[in-house]
């Protein structure tokens, strides 16, 4: 069984502001699950840029949450904060995109040269993520996965370097 590396609970809750730790945390620190206060986008767009600084590589980031709770959003400013300039956009019928981020910012990031961005809505089951060649991208100090829907295909959360974001709504506004 794999070590959890970290949970982390975005809600939106105005007034309060977003806490910004993340960018402390060392690779492979074991992390109890935070909460992140998110109010506006450029909060959220913050957000990502914090957690950006504490890849490593080999990370596979789930993404859960609701529809329209923001999944996409985090990993457009991910991927911005990584120096992609592609746009990204959800690959609901295409299940995979894989970005090559520029070599100016791969140094700001150790050996992380490409991102992935799934999305498992549309699996069935994980042989189907088999299938499109993920396996050849986890476990690569190079790469980091972002999966939205991950509890589509659960024996992801098994993988090593798994950690999870999750967006929730608290009725007053979206993560």
């Amino acid at each position: 069984s794999n070590t959890l590396l970290g949970i982390a609970t975005l809600r939106l809750r105005p007034p309060l502001a977003m806490t910004k730790n993340w960018a402390g945390m060392t690779h492979g620190e074991k992390l109890s699950m935070k909460n992140f206060f998110i109010t506006s986008e450029s909060d959220l767009k913050q957000f990502a840029f914090d957690f950006v600084k504490t890849l490593r590589g080999g990370e596979i980031i789930g993404l859960v949450g609701d529809l329209g709770a923001g999944k996409t959003t985090f990993v457009k400013y991910v991927a911005e904060a990584l120096g992609i300039k592609k746009p990204v956009r959800s690959p609901t019928f295409i299940i995979m995109q894989v970005f090559t981020i520029p070599k100016i910012t791969q140094s700001l990031n150790h050996s992380i040269t490409r991102l992935a961005h799934l999305d498992a809505y549309r699996l069935k089951d994980y042989s189907e993520l088999l299938t499109i060649g993920f396996l050849d991208y986890v476990n690569k100090p190079n790469m980091v996965i972002f999966i939205e829907w991950p509890n589509r295909v659960p024996e992801v959360r098994d993988l090593p370097g798994y950690r999870e974001v999750r967006f929730a709504f608290n009725g007053e506004g979206r993560e």
